[in-house]
């Protein structure tokens, strides 16, 4: 079995291949890796750790670092309810907590969560099966769907994925060209009308996706003010600074129009907030109450 690769193996295997990419983007990802949470840099973590707990922590390191802000974090610590998600220390001993919250447009959570659940299962079929890991490794498979899966069609995708895997020849295949999965190997992801690309030189994977054509940045924007209303309704325990961080981790979003139109519609009231930092790594901002 192959051992589970951390958060910073990962990244560095990414970035080794990815020689002449974006040398802001590593820088990003580098200093993301050194965040402290509970007192082990986030680069320590493997990356199958996907609790609440977890993900809340890392959504908030996420910003921090695009807003510039992450060297100033000593530690994050998770809090119990009903305090806010997160106990941060900042340089020179100060303590605020911070609330987190997902942003997702509506019509894309239901496609989000079934790519997710798709590319967990191979993830984890990639970290427990040597053999597997050991013919992928070099290669890297796109699937991207036309249509959404149902329930039961999510579940038996993965399946699929590695029969088409399994019936390539790589030594033959067509790179960096859409290809159709043989009905015969992979029906359903026929029915979905779903299409593969095979490319070397990039990270080792198989991922899938659906196509951005359902995706609306009003949606997002709609779902960021109704967070932020939630939000400014809760009662928290005074005395200590409370941040909101409103993250953009849905993959269904085309993040930069996202980010225009929650722009477009800042809100003049952030409530018991001191600071509003939303957005993701690529991109994100802090608002500060006046």
């Amino acid at each position: 079995m192959q051992k589970p690769r951390t958060l910073r193996e990962q990244y560095d295997a990414i970035h080794a291949v990815n020689v002449g990419g974006d040398p802001a983007e590593k820088d990003r990802c580098d200093r993301l890796m050194e965040i402290p949470y509970r007192r082990r840099p986030f680069g320590d973590y493997v990356r199958d750790n996907d609790s609440k707990k977890f993900c809340e922590a890392y959504a908030f390191a996420n910003l921090a670092v695009a807003t510039d802000m992450d060297a100033e974090i000593i530690e994050i610590e998770n809090c119990v309810e009903p305090e806010p998600d997160l106990d941060v220390t900042l340089t020179g001993g100060r303590k605020i907590y911070v609330e987190v919250s997902q942003v997702t447009g509506r019509a894309s959570a239901r496609a989000w969560s079934a790519m997710e659940a798709i590319n967990t299962e191979l993830r984890r079929r990639y970290d427990s099966d040597s053999t597997y890991a050991a013919a992928l490794q070099g290669w890297r498979m796109h699937f991207l769907f036309s249509k959404f899966p149902t329930r039961r069609e999510t579940h038996a995708i993965p399946d699929e994925i590695m029969a088409v895997f399994y019936a390539t020849d790589f030594a033959t295949v067509t790179q960096n060209t859409p290809l159709g999965p043989d009905p015969a190997v992979a029906p359903i992801l026929n029915r979905l009308r779903a299409k593969y690309e095979v490319s070397v030189g990039r990270y080792t994977a198989i991922v899938v996706n659906i196509d951005a054509h359902g995706f609306d940045p009003n949606e997002s924007a709609d779902d960021f003010d109704e967070r932020l209303r939630d939000k400014m309704t809760k009662t928290y325990t005074p005395g200590r600074s409370i941040w909101l961080a409103l993250t953009l981790d849905d993959r269904m979003q085309a993040a930069a129009l996202s980010m225009n139109a929650i722009r477009a519609r800042l809100p003049a009231n952030i409530g018991q907030f001191d600071r509003l930092l939303f957005g993701s790594l690529d991109d994100a901002e802090m608002i500060v109450k006046p």
